[in-house]
C-alpha cells in the first residue's frame, strides 16, 4: 500500500511540474498565430488607402521598391529551405542529417507578402505623380543587388557556390533590406511634417507582430527550455526584431505625437502660392481692363470733338 501511494505521489508530480510547461507550449503556439496573422494583415491597410484615395502619395517611393525587394528574397530563401530538394539536402548534410527549421506557414507568409508588396509596387506604378522617383541612393543599391544577383546565379550554374551560399545570399538581401527600408519612409515624413498618405494601421499590426514573435522567443527559450542560449545564440535575430520594433515605434511617435494625418507643409505652401498667383493675375486682368475702358472713352471724346468740328 505504501508503494502504491508513494508512485501516486510522484505520478501527480510529474504532471503538475508538467502542467505549466503545457501552458507555455500552448501560449506559444498561440503567440506564434497571432502574430503571422499580424504581419499578414499588415499589408492591407496601404494596400486599401491606395486604391480608395486613387493615390500613393505620402508612401516613400523607396520604401515601396525596398519593402518589394526584400520580401521576394524572403521568399526565395523559404521557397529553397522548405521546397527544392537539393537545398534541403545539402542542409541535413551541413548540419547533422538536421532539416531546416522554416516551416510551411512560413513559406505561406512570405509568399503572401511578397505578392501583397508586389502588388502595392503595382499600385505605385500605376498611380505615380511627375514628382515621385526613386532616390539615387536606392536605384544604385537595387542596381548593385541585381548584378549581384546574377553573379550568384551564373556562379551556382558553374558549380563556383554551393545552394546553401545562394540562400545565405537571399537571407542577407533581407536583413539589409529590413534594416533600411523604413528609413526613407521616416525622412519623406519628416520633411512634409505630415504622415497623411501612409497608412499607420500597417505599422501597429507589425509592431504586434514583432513584440509577440520576440515574446514567443523568450517563451520557448527561458521558460520552456531553461536557457538563455536561445536568445543570446542568435543576436542577429534579436537584434533585427528589436531594430524593426524601434523603427516602428518611431513612425507611431511621427503618426501621433509629432506631425498627425494633417495636411502636409509642403503642399499647403504650393496651394497658397497658386492662390496669390491667381490673386495677382487678377489684378493684372482687372488693370488692363480699365486702361482699355479708359482708352476707349477717349476715343470717343476725341470723336465727338472731331464732329463738332466737322459741323
Amino acid at each position: 500500500m505504501g508503494v502504491i501511494s508513494h508512485t501516486l505521489i510522484a505520478r501527480s508530480a510529474v504532471v503538475l511540474s508538467d502542467h505549466p510547461s503545457r501552458i507555455l507550449t500552448n501560449l506559444s503556439h498561440l503567440l506564434g498565430w497571432i502574430y503571422t496573422v499580424s504581419w499578414s494583415l499588415s499589408f492591407y491597410p496601404q494596400v486599401i488607402h491606395n486604391y480608395t484615395h486613387r493615390s500613393t502619395i505620402g508612401l516613400s517611393t523607396d520604401f515601396v521598391f525596398l519593402n518589394a525587394v526584400g520580401h521576394t528574397s524572403y521568399f526565395v530563401y523559404n521557397f529553397l529551405l522548405f521546397y527544392y530538394e537539393p537545398v534541403r539536402r545539402a542542409y541535413r548534410h551541413a548540419h547533422g542529417g538536421r532539416d531546416s527549421v522554416v516551416q510551411l506557414n512560413d513559406f505561406i507568409f512570405s509568399l503572401h507578402a511578397t505578392i501583397l508588396a508586389l502588388f502595392t509596387l503595382a499600385q505605385y506604378l500605376w498611380y505615380r505623380k511627375p514628382n515621385q522617383h526613386l532616390s539615387r541612393t536606392v536605384s544604385l543599391s537595387l542596381a548593385l543587388v541585381l548584378t549581384l544577383t546574377v553573379f550568384a546565379l551564373g556562379a551556382r550554374r558553374l558549380k563556383l557556390v554551393s545552394w546553401l551560399n545562394i540562400v545565405d545570399f537571399a537571407s542577407s538581401i533581407k536583413l539589409f533590406i529590413t534594416l533600411t527600408k523604413y528609413l526613407p519612409q521616416i525622412k519623406l515624413n519628416k520633411d512634409r511634417k505630415s504622415t497623411k498618405g501612409f497608412a499607420i494601421e500597417n505599422i501597429l499590426l507589425d509592431l504586434t507582430g514583432g513584440v509577440l514573435s520576440l515574446a514567443q522567443l523568450f517563451i520557448d527559450s527561458v521558460w520552456i527550455q531553461g536557457s538563455w542560449q536561445g536568445v543570446t545564440g542568435d543576436w542577429g535575430k534579436l537584434a533585427l526584431g528589436a531594430l524593426s520594433i524601434a523603427f516602428d515605434a518611431v513612425l507611431c511617435w511621427q503618426h501621433y505625437v509629432l506631425y498627425g494625418d494633417k495636411e502636409p507643409e509642403r503642399e499647403v505652401q504650393r496651394e497658397a502660392v497658386e492662390v496669390e498667383d491667381d490673386e495677382e493675375e487678377g489684378e493684372q486682368d482687372a488693370g488692363y481692363g480699365a486702361a482699355e475702358s479708359g482708352s476707349s472713352r477717349s476715343n470717343r471724346a476725341g470723336d465727338t470733338e472731331s464732329s463738332a468740328l466737322l459741323r
